[in-house]
């Protein structure tokens, strides 16, 4: 917004209606006893579904990527996965076959790629709620969604694949396919999130805020999902007995992967390339290591943290006690926070 836009939002602020309005978000939300986070897949889908519902669409979705939805037409849930459709162009489809689409709609069509449906395609591990002020912001942590199995998911036999784009950049795919005979001009164009972060929220109309301030939220909640689990870890470190071995490899193993999915987050942010968004589960500590060390040496990722994490991986023989776990723990939290300030250093 630059300053004029913002001077005349000031001076003439615009009403909203109920559908927009901060309060629907805030009377919805209540009603389910104002949650901070839902891991449920049908509560999710049940609580996103009403706000859909009762705004009629008119609400914001804003992407990591800037992708920006300005209103959503609906949303499906078919365990364990969600869609949220942004366009439904069925009733152009059908004018097009009976040959009574108006050269109107057809330039709107036209422009939304002659789609039929247009929507993304989610595996949604919770949800988060952030309040600021009288403004919530429905944060959606997600699943990863391999490229193999989304294809099989979409794009069965009786359907036809016509495009599958990679926006590395914008950290989702695309796929654009036919449904069935092409004949009937069933086309679908989705966007798969292919990566597990909190990758994208839904906010309402009334002060919505810039994608900026949205992707700084992504971020933020990230960044404190990682810290959370690494609580987690400590917390249960402290009750395990020193002769629970199992256990403790457990909390072990728990850590290398926290570790991981945090010198991840930092590559895809840093735009180091390890391909992460198309091989995500086959990057290795050890890749990781070399190409984190190129451009960050000082965040302190040694060869002795990769070793005691792969030793805790797997059945190495090695036997660790509680305190060697402990010092892994620590190298590790101070190795996050040093990840932490790197992303978001401007």
């Amino acid at each position: 917004m630059n300053e004029e836009s913002l001077l005349y939002s000031l001076l003439f602020p615009r009403e909203y209606s109920y559908e927009m309005s901060e309060k629907l978000f805030l009377d919805i939300w209540k009603r389910r006893g104002s949650p901070s986070e839902i891991n449920e897949g049908s509560e999710i889908f049940e609580f996103l579904n009403e706000i859909i519902e009762a705004s009629n669409g008119l609400v914001i979705l804003d992407h990591f990527s800037h992708v920006n939805y300005d209103n959503i037409h609906s949303i499906k849930y078919e365990k364990p996965y969600t869609k949220i459709i942004w366009k439904d162009f069925n009733d152009y489809r059908k004018k097009y076959l009976e040959q009574t689409l108006s050269e109107d709609e057809k330039m709107v069509w036209d422009v939304n790629g002659y789609a039929t449906y247009m929507y993304m395609f989610l595996h949604i591990s919770k949800i988060k709620v952030v309040q600021l002020d009288n403004h919530l912001f429905i944060l959606f942590l997600l699943n990863l969604i391999p490229p193999k199995s989304a294809k099989k998911l979409l794009i069965p036999q009786e359907n036809e694949l016509i495009s599958d784009e990679v926006y590395k950049d914008s950290l989702y795919r695309e796929y654009t396919f036919w449904e069935g005979d092409k004949e009937e001009a069933i086309k679908h164009i989705c966007i798969v999130n292919n990566l597990p972060y909190y990758t994208c929220l839904i906010q309402p109309k009334e002060n919505c805020s810039h994608t900026e301030f949205s992707k700084f939220i992504l971020l933020n909640e990230t960044l404190n999902e990682i810290s959370e689990r690494m609580d987690r870890v400590q917390s249960k470190l402290v009750t395990i007995e020193e002769h629970e071995s199992d256990e403790l490899f457990a909390q072990g193993n728990t850590i290398r992967r926290i570790l991981e999915y945090s010198l991840k987050f930092l590559c895809l942010y840093k735009e180091i390339d390890l391909k992460i968004d198309e091989k995500y589960g086959y990057v290795s500590l050890g890749d990781l290591k070399k190409e984190i060390n190129k451009s960050y040496g000082e965040l302190g990722l040694t060869q002795n943290i990769v070793n005691m994490a792969n030793e805790l991986s797997h059945d190495s023989g090695e036997v660790f006690n509680k305190e060697e776990i402990f010092k892994f723990w620590k190298d590790v939290k101070n190795l996050l926070d040093k990840v932490n300030e790197k992303i978001l250093e401007k």
